[in-house]
């Protein structure tokens, strides 16, 4: 989606634009999985003082959603995350994240009423609390983002199943977002990817990027499984797969498989009809067209693509004590992929320091839909030569996360 939403702003800039997907269509990766949240009211880092104590917590706790698979590259990953989580810190990242996510909601219903069907729908997103402790915690959140200009109300029992039904009658009470939105994620990347052909990009499927080639500290072609492809510029958006091609201009990204899981089931009058995040349990909820989806877990597991059934089990129990059997009888699919995320929770967005003509665009873990319009004006701002944004310096590829290899200059 990322990708996809860089070659739409590029190509309508007038940019020759061509896209090479490894995949034989596009949206693979982490793209078609998500819950399909477009929510500036969640737009903070993964780090941050409050992630640390409740992943710590989490660690040792049987049905967590999140979990860590030990092995030996996952410590300087998380040595790094812990010195990221700092107040200050974390104060910074979610200003920036929550201004871009402001921003790129709005870029979202541009999109929808400008005829690119993403199946966009502002319905507001509702964040339900199962205990009083959660139910707190979420109303000073509420404040705080009331604060920063967000339209949001917080909602007693009774309050928040009148407006969601389907909600089980002993919750504590919920927060409602009413100004943000969602869409289905598989049909925003095939959305954008043809209008970005409208506008004259050309999209080339099934070919793997397996090198990038330099003369001095300048990209001149992209090495592919089909041969060797020039260009004046380079965008490198693939995710959590973006750290491969990077190495060959000293680039180290330093990122982390963040696994994720969906399930959908056949829809049923006991869903809800608008999104509903379940907070203890970080489970999200999105009634689709078509299907109904419950989303969760952040497994730390590198590349590895296995189904812990465990993690399934902690999200269907959670559909079930919300919204009752009848939600979550039938399955009709079962999904996991990789989020790609950096130690501080920020995603990369700028040139490469060591080949000025290559862009990075990668790190975005669980907030990729909601950022991929406004990060495709981000990196058109940029190879456009008016990258004004005070956001960008926090979002470089070499903040500190991202050494550069021996034989490479910074620029």
């Amino acid at each position: 989606m990322v990708g996809t939403s860089i070659a739409f702003e590029l190509a309508r800039r007038d940019f020759d634009v061509v896209v090479l997907e490894r995949d034989e269509t596009v949206g693979g990766g982490a793209s078609p999985g998500s819950a399909g949240y477009i929510c500036p009211s969640h737009s903070a880092p993964l780090a941050s003082p409050g992630a640390l104590l409740e992943g710590m917590r989490w660690l040792f706790k049987s049905g967590s959603p999140l979990r860590i698979k030990p092995r030996s590259g996952i410590g300087p990953w998380l040595a790094r995350f812990v010195a990221s989580c700092t107040s200050a810190r974390a104060h910074r990242g979610t200003a920036v994240l929550r201004s871009l996510a402001v921003e790129s909601l709005e870029l979202h219903a541009a999109l929808a009423a400008g005829g690119v069907e993403t199946r966009f729908e502002r319905r507001g997103i509702l964040n339900v609390y199962e205990t009083q402790p959660g139910f707190a915690l979420g109303v000073a959140e509420a404040d705080r983002a009331r604060d920063a200009g967000l339209a949001v109300e917080a909602l007693d029992a009774d309050a928040a199943r009148r407006l969601e039904p389907a909600i089980r009658p002993d919750v504590a009470g919920a927060v409602f977002y009413a100004n943000e939105a969602h869409c289905d994620p598989a049909q925003y990347s095939q959305a954008l990817a043809d209008a970005a052909r409208l506008q004259g990009a050309e999209i080339k499927t099934g070919i793997e990027v397996i090198g990038l080639r330099t003369s001095g500290t300048t990209v001149t072609h992209a090495a592919t499984t089909s041969g060797d492809v020039g260009a004046d510029a380079f965008v490198l958006a693939a995710g959590v797969w973006t750290s491969d091609v990077a190495r060959a201009i000293g680039l180290r990204l330093r990122l982390e498989g963040g696994k994720g899981y969906h399930v959908d089931y056949a829809r049923t009058d006991a869903q809800p009809e608008r999104p509903v995040f379940l907070q203890e349990a970080r489970v999200t909820a999105t009634p689709f067209a078509d299907r109904f989806r419950l989303t969760g877990v952040l497994e730390l597991c590198g590349r590895d693509m296995s189904i812990d059934h465990d993690a399934l089990e902690v999200i269907e129990r959670a559909g079930r004590r919300a919204f009752g059997e009848d939600a979550v009888r039938e399955r009709v699919g079962l999904w996991r992929g990789l989020r790609p995320c950096l130690p501080d929770g920020l995603p990369a967005i700028g040139r490469a320091p060591a080949a000025p003509n290559v862009v990075v665009a990668t790190g975005h873990s669980m907030l990729g839909l909601t950022l991929a319009p406004v990060t495709g004006v981000l990196v058109a701002e940029i190879l456009s030569g008016s990258p004004s944004r005070v956001e960008l310096d926090l979002l470089r590829p070499d903040r500190g996360l991202t050494p550069v290899l021996p034989g490479f200059s910074v620029q």
